[in-house]
C-alpha cells in the first residue's frame, strides 16, 4: 500500500493547491497547474487529457479524463501510472475547519507499474519532495507526508498491477479491485484487494498501522490475510516502504488444487504428496526479492518437516533449503491411470504416454533432507540423507548413504531435460539382503543372500517405452553364502524327480552390460559344494523378453570333469518357455575333438539317466527330451520364484 498512498498524497497536494488558488479558472488551466505542481514535487511528468470538471459544495472535487504519470528516469519508458479517469472528492466543510478529509478517490482501469533496480524503487520520489512541499504549501517538513489527511474511500476498479525487478517481470496481474480507507493520523489504513489469478478468486485483507511514519520511510506494523478456495495465508509483522518486511507467516492448505491453479500449475496431487498441508515460519523479505523462512514447520498431509528455506524470486526462482524429519510416509499410488497414461506400445508393456519433464525448469537450487526413516509400502529406508540439486532443467538426487534392505546404497540419480529428456544413475550397494530386495522389487522371495554390486545406466526418450528401449550401462552382482527355498539343485542334478527342499549355495556372481535396451550377461556363476550353475544370455528390458541359457554342472559326474544339462529359457516375460538345450549339451561335450571313449561315456551316462539302452541311430534328443523337460521346468521355475 505504500506506493498507492504516497502517489495519491502527492496528487492530492497538487490538486488542492490548484483548487484553492484557481477555483474559478478553466478546467484546462487547472489541470496544467496541477501537473506542474506534481512535476515540481516528484520530477515526474503528469498528463491530464479530456475534460476536467470541478465541484465546490458539499464536496470539493475534480473529475478528469485519462491521466498518465511518468516513470523514474532510471526506470523503463513505460509510465508508472495511467488510468482512464480519476475522481477526487474532498469534504469542503472539513477543509474550512483546517482538516483534510478525502471522501473518495476513484481510479478507473488504472495500470500501475512498480519497478525495482539495484535497490532503487520508482515509488520513492526523492529527498527534495518534502522541502519543496514545505515551502510551497506552508507545511512543517518535520511532519511526515500525509500526517493531516483522512481517507474515507480509495477505490481502484479493474486495475492492472505490474511488478518488475531488475528488468524481469515478476507480476503482471489484471482485473484487480482495490479498496482502502484511513481515518487519519491516529488510525490505521485498512485495505482489501480482490483478484483472480488463472481464474481462482483471491481476497486479501490487511491493516497498516502508523501510516505517517510509514510514508516517511520508517518500518511500521502490518497484518494481512489472503484467502482463496481451501487455502489461507496469514502474515503478522512489520514492513517498510521499500517493500522489505519481517514477521510470522502461516499457510494453511486444505486442498492444494486451487492454490496450484492460481500459481499456474493446474493439477491434483495424491495424498501425502502435497494434497493438503500447513506451513508456519518466521519470514523475512528483503529488497533483493529474497524470502527467508526460519524455524520452519512444514506439514505435508501426514508428514512433518522442520528446517530453513531461502527463496529468491526471479525468472527462474532460486531455492536453498535444509530440512529434517523423523518418519516420512510414502503412500502407495492407488490411483488408476488415465487413458493417456495407460497407452502402451503393443506387447512391450511400457507406456507410450509423453513424459512431462517441464517441472525441472520451474526452479533452481539445492534442497537437503535428513531423516530417520521413510516408510513406503513393502520397504523401510533410513536413516539417511538426500540432496537434490536443480540446475538448468537438470535434477541430481544424491544418496549419501541410505540404509535399506539390511544394507546400504549410495550414489546418484539424474533426470535431465536440457535437450530432450533422459534419466540415469550410478549406484553402489553393500550388504543388501536379496530376499527383501527381490520381494519388494519383483515379488520373488526364495533367494536369500547378502549381496553387493553396482549399477550404471542411462536412458533417453520422451516416453517410458523409449527410455526402456534405449537403456545402456553396466553392472555387477556378488553374494556370499545363501539359500534358494523350494528347490534342491543337488537332488535335481542327481536325477531325483521329487520337488521341494532347499539349495544352499556358496556364492553367486555375475556382470552385465546394457545397450539398446538389452541386458547382456555371459558369466553368471552359482557355486555349490558338488556342482555349479552357469548362465548366459540376453534380457530384453525394452521389449520385455528373454533368451537365456542355464547350465547346471555336476562336479561329481564323469570323474570330476562334470556333466552339464543346459536349459534354455526364452520368450516374452508374460509367456516364458523352458526347454532342455540338447544341441548345446552335445556341442559342449564334443566340440573339442572328443575321443570315442569320451563319447561312449556320455552315451552310458545318458542310458543311466534314461534307465534303458539307446537304440542304434536313435535320436538322442527325442529319447531324453521327455525325461528332462518336466524336471527342468519344475526346478528352474522354482529357481526363478514362479510356481
Amino acid at each position: 500500500m505504500a506506493w498507492i498512498v504516497r502517489i495519491l498524497v502527492i496528487v492530492l497536494a497538487a490538486v488542492i493547491l490548484a483548487l484553492g488558488a484557481f477555483i474559478f479558472l478553466p478546467g484546462e488551466r487547472i489541470a496544467r497547474i496541477a501537473a506542474d505542481q506534481i512535476e515540481l514535487r516528484t520530477g515526474r511528468d503528469l498528463q491530464i487529457s479530456g475534460d476536467l470538471r470541478v465541484t465546490i459544495w458539499p464536496v470539493l472535487g475534480v473529475q478528469t479524463g485519462p491521466i498518465v504519470l511518468g516513470n523514474a528516469k532510471w526506470a523503463s519508458e513505460a509510465p508508472m501510472l495511467q488510468a482512464e479517469a480519476l475522481s477526487i472528492g474532498i469534504s469542503t466543510s472539513d477543509l474550512l475547519r483546517g482538516q483534510l478529509r478525502v471522501r473518495q478517490i476513484l481510479a478507473q482501469a488504472p495500470i500501475l507499474r512498480l519497478e525495482q533496480n539495484k535497490g532503487r524503487q520508482n515509488w520513492q520520489f526523492g529527498t527534495g519532495m518534502a522541502e519543496v512541499k514545505g515551502e510551497a504549501a506552508g507545511t512543517d517538513v518535520r511532519n511526515p507526508p500525509g500526517s493531516g489527511i483522512a481517507l474515507e474511500v480509495l477505490e481502484l476498479q479493474d486495475a492492472r498491477l505490474i511488478y518488475v525487478v531488475d528488468g524481469s517481470t515478476r507480476l503482471d496481474q489484471g482485473g484487480v479491485d482495490l479498496e482502502a480507507s484511513w481515518q487519519g493520523r491516529a488510525g490505521p489504513l485498512e485495505f482489501r484487494a480482490v483478484l483472480s489469478p488463472n481464474g481462482v478468486p483471491v481476497a486479501i485483507d490487511g491493516t497498516l498501522s502508523d501510516v505517517p511514519a510509514f510514508l516517511n520511510g520508517a518500518v511500521a506494523p502490518v497484518s494481512a490475510n489472503a484467502s482463496l478456495p481451501d487455502a489461507e495465508l496469514v502474515f503478522d509483522g512489520r514492513a517498510s516502504p521499500s517493500g522489505e518486511g519481517a514477521g510470522h507467516v502461516r499457510l494453511t492448505v486444505r486442498d492444494s488444487a486451487p492454490l496450484l491453479k492460481a500459481a499456474g500449475h493446474a493439477g491434483v496431487l495424491p495424498v501425502n504428496f502435497g494434497k493438503s498441508g500447513e506451513l508456519t515460519a518466521m519470514a523475512t523479505y528483503t529488497a533483493d526479492s529474497r524470502l527467508s523462512l526460519r524455524n520452519t514447520l512444514l506439514r505435508i498431509d501426514d508428514n512433518t518437516l522442520r528446517g530453513a528455506i531461502d527463496f529468491t524470486a526471479g525468472q527462474v526462482p532460486q531455492v536453498m533449503a535444509e530440512l529434517s524429519a523423523s518418519v516420512l510416509t510414502v503412500p502407495q499410488n492407488a490411483s488408476d491411470k488415465s487413458a493417456a497414461g495407460a497407452e502402451t506400445a503393443g506387447d512391450t508393456g511400457w507406456s507410450e504416454a509423453p513424459i512431462d519433464a517441464s517441472p525441472l525448469s520451474l526452479a533452481e537450487g539445492v534442497v537437503g533432507l535428513r531423516f530417520e526413516r521413510i516408510e513406503a509400502p513393502g520397504v523401510s529406508v533410513g536413516p539417511g540423507r538426500l540432496l537434490l540439486t536443480l540446475e538448468r532443467s537438470r535434477a541430481v538426487l544424491q544418496m549419501d548413504p541410505l540404509a535399506v534392505f539390511g544394507g546400504t546404497i549410495r550414489g546418484q540419480l539424474v533426470a535431465n531435460n536440457r535437450s530432450g529428456f533422459s534419466v540415469g544413475g550410478n549406484i553402489s550397494a553393500e550388504g543388501i539382503e536379496l530376499r527383501d530386495a527381490l520381494s519388494f522389487l519383483a515379488g520373488v522371495d526364495r533367494l536369500s543372500a547378502s549381496a553387493a554390486g553396482n549399477l550404471r545406466f542411462l536412458g533417453v526418450g520422451q516416453t517410458e517405452a523409449q527410455i526402456m528401449r534405449s537403456l545402456s550401462g553396466e553392472g555387477r552382482l556378488q553374494t556370499g553364502q545363501g539359500e534358494i527355498a523350494g528347490l534342491d539343485l543337488d537332488r535335481l542334478i542327481s536325477g531325483d524327480p521329487r520337488t521341494g527342499g532347499t539349495t544352499v549355495f556358496n556364492s553367486l556372481t555375475g556382470t552385465f552390460t546394457m545397450a539398446g535396451g538389452k541386458l547382456d550377461n555371459q558369466d553368471l556363476l552359482l557355486r555349490l559344494d558338488n556342482f555349479e550353475t552357469r548362465g548366459s544370455g540376453v534380457l530384453g528390458v525394452g521389449m520385455r523378453d528373454l533368451d537365456y541359457l542355464i547350465t547346471p554342472i555336476s562336479l561329481r559326474a564323469n570323474a570330476g570333469k562334470g556333466l552339464s544339462v543346459p536349459v534354455r529359457i526364452r520368450g516374452p516375460w508374460s509367456d516364458l518357455s523352458y526347454e532342455p538345450d540338447l544341441q548345446q549339451l552335445l556341442e559342449t561335450e564334443l566340440e573339442l575333438d572328443v575321443e570315442a571313449e569320451a563319447k561312449a561315456q556320455i552315451r552310458r551316462k545318458l542310458e543311466e539317466e534314461l534307465d534303458r539302452p539307446l537304440e542304434e541311430g536313435e535320436d538322442i534328443g527325442d529319447a531324453i527330451k521327455d525325461r528332462l523337460e518336466e524336471e527342468a521346468k519344475k526346478g528352474f521355475l522354482k529357481l526363478l520364484g514362479v510356481d
